[in-house]
Formats: structure tokens, sequence, C-alpha cells
């Protein structure tokens, strides 16, 4: 995977030909595979990022978290911690989100995790961890409260309103309404909202 990312920055011509193709106005989703190494330390990505940037596309990243992390105070910080890399590594507006939170057995647990702070966290960990890492817990929970760039939006594919808010916030960090000049009337009325004839 890390060689078919390196062989498309090398070959970037042909991305730029394909996306030429698609028109300025495009929504373009570019589904990256999961694999971390991709987005923290290979720097195929990000060149592919600064491309797009190049060719004059507004660009934001969705980190995807599975929402079985959520299940488990280890694994939420490791994803915290690998969603961190990603952010500081892509240098992009980015949206995170935990997905398949319709296979969460509660609400009320996602809830937690999502609005948790250092203490409360650092709390989770040390429960199911020895106490010689305690002081390794509280280290890293300081880091993620100190940067406080990490925040998870929920989705759920049976709730469209989680659907509607990720969306939205997609929008709003690529800024992909700015350029649409406000509609009047008057363009209602050409675009066939009155097709009286004489």
């Amino acid at each position: 995977l890390v060689y078919c990312m390196e062989y498309l920055v090398d070959n970037i011509e042909w991305l730029q030909d394909e996306l030429d193709d698609m028109g300025g106005d495009s929504y373009i989703l570019l589904d990256c595979p999961g694999q971390i190494e991709l987005y923290s330390h290979v720097p195929a990505i990000p060149q592919v990022v600064h491309e797009l940037q190049r060719l004059g596309f507004r660009v934001a990243a969705v980190y995807l978290l599975d929402g079985q992390f959520a299940a488990d105070a280890s694994k939420f910080i490791s994803g915290v911690l690998c969603c961190l890399s990603a952010m500081t590594a892509l240098e992009l507006p980015h949206v995170n989100v935990l997905s398949k939170c319709d296979l969460l057995p509660s609400r009320r647990a996602l809830d937690d995790f999502l609005d948790a702070d250092a203490s409360s966290m650092r709390e989770r960990l040390n429960c199911g961890t020895r106490p010689q890492f305690y002081q390794l817990n509280s280290a890293i929970c300081e880091l993620i409260d100190d940067w406080n760039m990490v925040q998870f939006l929920p989705l759920d594919p049976r709730d469209t309103d989680t659907i509607d808010e990720i969306l939205a916030q997609v929008d709003n960090a690529t800024q992909y309404h700015d350029d649409v000049e406000p509609r009047t009337a008057e363009d209602d009325h050409t675009d066939g909202g009155d097709n009286h004839s004489d």
C-alpha cells in the first residue's frame, strides 16, 4: 500500500488529468486506506494533499475512528493519538468522526468518551493498567488535553442528523458554499420557477 501511494506521487500528472476532467465545481471524495503509516510518517499522502492544493482544490481531512474504540479507554486513547498524529502530519482542516456508533451498546457510554476530560480518561486508563504505568497514563492524557484539538462527531447511519452534522462540518472546513452566489426571487423565476409562456 505504501508502494502504491508512492507510485501515485511519482505519477501525479495522471491524477491531475483525471481531476481536470471532472470540472471546477466538483465535490471530490478520496477514500484513503486506513493504514496509519500513510498519515503519520510516510510523506505520500501529504504530497498528494499539497498537489491538490496547488491545483486550487480546497482540501479537508475526515478521519474515521471505529466506534468500537469507545468501548475501551486504552483503545480510545490510542485512536486519539493516531488521529492527532494524522492531524499534525497533514496540516489540514480536520473533521474527526467516530463511525459505527449504532453498534455501541449504549449512547451514554459514547457520550462519556466524547465529553471526557484528562482526569476522567486517566482514571479509566489506570483501572486497566498496573501502577507503574500511572505516570505514563497521566502524561498521555495531559498531552491530549493540552493540545485540545481532537474532538469527534458521532456517526450513526440510522440517524440522519449525525450525517447532516458531519457534512456541514466538512462543507464548513472546505468553505464549500462560500463561492455560491445568493439566490434571488428573480433567479428562481428565470430558472423555471414560473414557466408561463406568452
